[in-house]
């Protein structure tokens, strides 16, 4: 395809209002990119795409940032996805997500090569891992969570999201 941008970080549940959430794309080039015509959106069916406009650059090594308020694009606090689509649809590059957590971002970490909650923000910026508030002292990463086992009548009792053993 060509284009070798990657998403770096998002924030689904800022503190207080959604109005400030916002999506980062990283450019780990050595040349500039013209992004225009892409899209950027969430999961299938969700909000509509937003196309980035005609003449929009990201020079190598840049953190470019794409706010709600430009996009229109809401993630969903209960998990979704964001993805950049090339102008036909396509999906260029996608990453999901499952809980979010109030005020943290989700970011690529390029130390464990995994993405991670973090409870640094840093729109525009490289990404800083941090012990989320919340649960501080704990990775709170899908490959790091542990396996339940249960049977199938307690299977309800589980969270979405958590790994089973029936």
């Amino acid at each position: 395809n060509g284009v070798n941008i990657k998403i770096s970080e998002f924030i689904p549940n800022p503190t207080g209002s959604d109005t400030t959430e916002f999506v980062e794309i990283f450019n780990p080039t050595e040349v500039e990119i013209n992004l225009s015509q892409l899209k950027l959106d969430d999961e299938a069916g969700g909000s509509r795409a937003y196309t980035i406009p005609d003449d929009t650059k990201i020079l190598p090594g840049e953190y470019k940032v794409f706010g709600k308020q430009d996009t229109g694009i809401a993630l969903n606090n209960t998990g979704d996805s964001v993805r950049i689509l090339f102008p036909d649809g396509t999906v260029l590059t996608e990453v999901l997500y499952e809980q979010t957590y109030e005020g943290q971002s989700y970011m690529f970490d390029e130390l464990n090569e995994d993405w991670m909650w973090t409870g640094t923000v840093t729109p525009g910026e490289k990404n800083v891992l941090s012990a989320p508030k919340a649960v501080a002292g704990s990775k709170i990463s899908a490959k790091n969570k542990p396996v339940i086992t249960t049977t199938l009548e307690k299977i309800k009792d589980q969270d979405i999201g958590d790994k089973v053993r029936v």
